[in-house]
């Protein structure tokens, strides 16, 4: 589960990550910018108060949790994700708003508020809507102090105690309670700061006394262990959390930056479970490998159906495969060797192959398969720009000459691609990135073997690429390379 934005970024509670939408945020810069914001505000909420930190603790581990159900997990969790929904999204809104109104002024933002946000983040932001026009002083501190307050709950100190993971009723009672409650909190300091500015400047125990709200003191270190203890005990996982374990409570100011290994630029909205068709048949992965117009593969990542899986198929899962057709169509494989091999060398001739660099040998320029030479990819696709640094750098010695295109989106525009053909090979390797900080350092890594390629010599590349910006969410009929370097036309493939 995932602080979400359908079409426009998420921030995923258990892994941390920050995840951005390519097409939705692709035509408007400003958009992009104040998706940021908000998923890095979820964020910053997320690791550093307490409702936010025990929830990704719980978030991480729940699904080993033997006393629960599959249904009762989910239950858990979505009693977690509303207790905190108007704090968590009221402010995450409110804070790529405060963006805006900087750039283009309050009522500026405002409008665009209310033309672009849906009637539920509409909602939200008008409670908070006064909060934009204190001065930045004040601002500030609302910003600070009163988001702090509504997650500072006393979930860690009390789970053990109350044994509040038994069952999700027993959690439910407990957050149905307006102190337990982030959203409730929020909701009566709201009610009492818009017309009382004055108590922002007050300490935190002063304000939760004037807005009504019970006060709770952040955890010590020997209860942040137990309830560690309490979660991991109930995910079987043998390890001893001692208080001289716990790190001192995070400052919310540390979290303003983000790990670039976390930050993606992608197609947030390609669920693959939910949008392909899952295929385990030999004759069904023959056929529709024959009818496909693009292949990724990629090493099987391990789950709890393998089993079926090579029951069902009579192979062992060690590859997975997404085929895609331009038409919409995709279908999700997992396949052994023998018939990735079958299918690479027979069905998807011919087709535009992308790979993630494990599957790539610098110096061959193919596919790196056991028992498959000769095939060569025609795109190496990395998720984030650190992941595309380590792998020039491992593969160092067999990288004699690159050429690269770095790609600006539009005008002013946040998002930023990188472009990189190895020792004149025919695969081209791409990846996204927010700002061009990342992709300059993978530049200056390649200083003395790298030059500029002119983008009228990314032609050669073009199907691959435009299948790339397809995969991406992009409208598949468009010539992206061929649009690029026209400059002002559009033209279809």
């Amino acid at each position: 589960m995932n602080w979400f934005h359908l079409l426009l970024g998420q921030y995923g509670i258990a892994d941390e990550k920050i995840t951005l939408d390519f097409r939705n945020n692709f035509l408007d810069p400003d958009k992009a910018q104040m998706t940021f914001i908000h998923e890095l505000t979820h964020a910053a909420l997320g690791k550093s108060t307490e409702m936010g930190m025990a929830t990704q603790t719980i978030f991480a581990q729940v699904g080993r949790f033997a006393n629960l159900n599959r249904e009762q997990k989910a239950a858990v969790l979505s009693s977690l994700f509303d207790a905190q929904v108007f704090p968590q999204e009221g402010f995450a809104t409110f804070m790529g708003l405060v963006w805006l109104a900087r750039k283009i002024s309050k009522t500026k933002a405002v409008l665009y508020a209310e033309d672009n946000l849906t009637d539920d983040y509409l909602d939200r932001f008008k409670k908070l809507e006064y909060g934009i026009n204190l001065g930045a002083r004040y601002r500030d501190l609302f910003t600070g102090k009163i988001s702090f307050l509504a997650m500072q709950t006393n979930l860690r100190a009390d789970a053990p105690k109350l044994d509040l993971l038994r069952s999700p009723e027993v959690l439910n009672k407990y957050l149905a309670e307006d102190d337990n409650n982030p959203s409730a909190r929020l909701e009566r300091m709201n009610s009492f700061i818009a017309s009382n500015n004055w108590v922002l400047t007050k300490p935190y125990e002063e304000i939760a006394v004037k807005c009504g709200i019970k006060y709770f003191d952040p955890p010590t270190k020997e209860e942040v262990a137990n309830f560690m203890n309490y979660v991991f005990g109930l995910a079987g996982i043998k390890q001893t959390i001692s208080p001289e374990m716990i790190a001192d409570s995070p400052d919310p100011k540390s979290f303003l930056g983000v790990d670039q290994e976390k930050l993606l630029v992608t197609n947030v909205n390609h669920d693959l479970a939910a949008s392909s068709e899952f295929i385990l048949e030999k004759d069904a992965i023959e056929f529709e490998a024959g009818h496909a117009d693009i292949a990724v593969i990629m090493p099987w990542v391990p789950t709890k159906n393998d089993d079926l899986f090579a029951k069902v198929s009579s192979m062992q899962p060690e590859f997975g495969m997404v085929l895609f057709r331009r038409t919409g169509e995709k279908y999700t494989l997992c396949l052994d060797e023998k018939m990735a091999r079958q299918l690479l060398t027979n069905q998807l001739k011919g087709k535009t192959l992308v790979v993630k660099p494990g599957l790539f040998e610098v110096r061959t320029g193919e596919i790196r398969l056991n028992t498959v030479t000769g095939v060569k990819p025609d795109l190496v696709f990395y998720t984030e720009p650190n992941e595309l640094k380590k792998y020039l750098e491992l593969e160092a010695s067999e990288v004699r000459s690159a050429e690269h295109v770095h790609l600006g989106m539009s005008q002013g525009h946040p998002y930023q691609g990188l472009v990189v053909v190895l020792n004149g090979q025919a695969t081209v390797h791409a990846v996204l990135a927010f700002g061009n900080v990342k992709i300059s350092e993978i530049v200056a890594s390649l200083k003395g073997k790298t030059t500029v390629m002119d983008s009228s010599n990314l032609l050669p590349y073009s199907t691959a690429l435009n299948d790339f910006m397809g995969i991406m969410g992009m409208p598949w009929d468009i010539d992206w390379v061929a649009s690029m370097i026209a400059g002002d036309e559009v033209k279809r493939r």
